[in-house]
């Protein structure tokens, strides 16, 4: 046997096993989402003008440990100023719940009759989030007077 290829063999299986262990220890997960969004006594749209209207948040596909967020705008359509409130519900799957968490950025303030406010949702993965390949639930924003 010509021993002079020996190290060029020995170079080219280490290579083929560093990157077979690599391939190994690297694990990506993506979570796919789809979200229904409701209003109690506001209209949820996708412009200031509150002409578009929004029923549905498609989050897309996220890893573990990304967010993304959603602008939307709320227009009080009740006949009191009124105060927003956001709660989630039927997640499926319902742990889902336990490593997804969804925050907004409404400061509190009053939202009076017919007026419109920007608010931001943010959907966050938990890092280490497993078992879970897509999920979807409903967001219900209600204005409280």
């Amino acid at each position: 046997m010509n021993t002079r290829y020996l190290p060029v063999l020995a170079i080219i299986i280490l290579g083929c096993l560093i990157i077979s262990v690599s391939a190994a220890v690297y694990y990506s997960i993506t979570v796919q989402s789809r979200g229904k969004i409701k209003g109690i006594g506001v209209g949820i749209y996708a412009n200031a003008e509150a002409s578009i209207v929004v029923s549905e948040i498609d989050w897309g596909i996220l890893e573990p440990g990304e967010s993304t967020n959603v602008t939307v705008y709320i227009k009080n359509e009740g006949n009191v100023v009124a105060n927003l409130t956001m709660t989630t519900e039927a997640w499926i799957p319902e742990e889902a719940e336990e490593s997804i968490a969804l925050t907004w950025d409404y400061d509190g303030t009053e939202v009076g009759i017919s007026d419109v406010r920007c608010v931001t949702f943010t959907l966050a993965i938990d890092p280490s989030i497993i078992g879970i390949n897509d999920f979807s639930f409903d967001i219900i924003v209600t204005a409280v007077g």
